[in-house]
């Protein structure tokens, strides 16, 4: 997540924060602590009515764990976009241009360029209204021919895959 708020103490009136965050079932928080301890123990488990989650929030432990672990180990699937985004903007923090009106309104440009877009309150200021989103249509997402590990198979099944079983004939029409 790219978060941007108002901030009385900043020079520009704005902050940005990074945030990488896994959200699963309450009955699968077990993988979540797993991932905790695969990234060592930084972050946060957080726990909500419907959901319970793993989040990183600290940017000191996003540039040392989570974007080293995804320049190894490269996405593959569409979420190569969104990592795009979210480590540009986590490159201008570092070299804290998001600081400055300039770069903050660079960070807004990519935020921009996310699944919710320009639908983020911030763009409803006049100050931002006039942002343009970053262009994402160079970003190169593997094809589905890519050859997976069988590590990333098992977790992408353990996320977002599911077994069915259907019998020949019953609740078909």
């Amino acid at each position: 997540m790219i978060n941007t708020t108002e901030a009385k103490t900043s020079t520009i009136g704005f902050t940005v924060r990074l945030i990488y965050q896994i959200t699963v079932h309450p009955s699968d928080e077990a993988i979540l602590h797993s991932l905790k301890g695969f990234f060592k123990g930084v972050g946060d488990i957080v726990y909500s009515k419907h959901y319970v989650a793993y989040r990183v929030s600290k940017f000191s432990d996003i540039i040392q764990f989570i974007i080293p672990h995804f320049d190894k180990y490269p996405l593959q699937s569409t979420k190569v976009v969104p990592y795009y985004l979210f480590k540009a903007v986590a490159n201008i923090m570092v070299k804290k241009e998001h600081l400055m009106l300039t770069g903050f309104r660079e960070v807004l440009a990519y935020k921009a360029a996310s699944k919710k877009g320009l639908k983020a309150q911030i763009f409803s200021s006049n100050l931002f209204k006039d942002i343009t989103p970053h262009n994402v249509e160079n970003v190169y997402v593997p094809d589905s021919q890519s050859i997976l590990e069988p590590e990333y198979v098992s977790g992408f099944v353990a996320a977002d895959g599911s077994f069915s079983i259907k019998r020949p004939g019953v609740g078909t029409k």
